[in-house]
């Protein structure tokens, strides 16, 4: 595609490239500009690691992988529409028993358990105890992930998770 400046995004071919294109040098066009590459993205394939917990793997297409992590979004919904139907995908949730105190982390590790949600991926960092992962979730009071839980603090196994600024988002980890 170097030097294809005058392309529009609509005159672009409708199918991928037969052999890889390996880009490792930019291409400047006559009047000096660097011409910028536009390919679908079902065209660029991943070739890093294999990332089973997300279904990633090498040869999956960015079309893919974006949908993929647009759908970690907490509470995401996503819509589909074609000509004859529209399809919902709501993020699926997953139940965590927790303990909530407004007043520190030693109340809230102390106080009685109460059924919490949370996205299914977020779950899984509540039970590895990946902490770097865990800010940003969001805790809910419903499965259907549509009402945050309260500011305070909240424990599980001797984890106790901040929601500080916003209702529901993990602000902060600490020990109990």
């Amino acid at each position: 595609m170097a030097c294809s400046c005058n392309n529009s995004y609509y005159n672009l071919p409708c199918c991928c490239p037969t052999e890889p294109v390996i880009t490792t040098t930019t291409t400047a066009c006559p009047d000096g500009t660097i011409c910028e590459e536009v390919m679908q993205s079902d065209c660029i394939v991943y070739n890093g690691y294999d990332l089973a917990c997300y279904g990633i793997a090498p040869g999956t297409n960015l079309t893919t992988i974006l949908q993929t992590l647009i759908l970690l979004l907490p509470g995401c919904t996503t819509t589909t529409t074609t000509p004859v139907t529209t399809t919902t995908t709501i993020f699926s949730s997953e139940s965590i028993c927790l303990r909530h105190s407004t007043v520190n982390c030693a109340a809230a590790c102390s106080a009685s358990c109460t059924t919490y949600y949370m996205s299914s991926q977020c779950h899984t960092y509540f039970l590895t105890h990946n902490a770097s992962h865990m800010l940003g979730c969001y805790i809910y009071l419903d499965a259907g992930l549509t009402q945050p839980a309260p500011v305070g603090f909240y424990s599980y196994d001797q984890m106790c998770i901040i929601l500080g600024h916003l209702p529901g988002e993990v602000t902060g980890v600490t020990n109990c």
